[in-house]
């Protein structure tokens, strides 16, 4: 059996190539543009979109409240009760 016997020229090239993928890993893994930043992103992304979905629903209700407050009557007075505080003049109001 023969041995491979590597010159330094050989061994240098292998050296460069092993170096030059260490630092694509590395800049893979945590580069700018690395998997570290897409984990980051990723995870602001979720959490824009939960903040998206509750805006929606607070908007929807907003004009569930208008639509009540254009239809009148009842819905003015609750409001007007129960988060401005007023009573008729000949009722007396009791704050617990």
């Amino acid at each position: 059996m023969r041995k491979l016997r590597y010159s330094f020229g050989d061994k240098l090239q292998l050296l460069l190539i092993l170096l030059a993928l260490i630092f694509v890993v590395r800049s893979f893994i945590v580069g700018s543009n690395g998997f570290q930043s897409y984990l980051s992103v990723k995870k602001e992304f979720k959490s824009q979109q939960e903040n998206f979905i509750a805006l929606q629903n607070e908007v929807v209700e907003i004009k569930k409240e208008i639509q009540q407050l254009k239809e009148g009557g009842f819905f003015i007075e609750k409001i007007a009760r129960e988060d401005l505080q007023m009573a008729r003049p000949s009722e007396k109001m009791y704050i617990l």
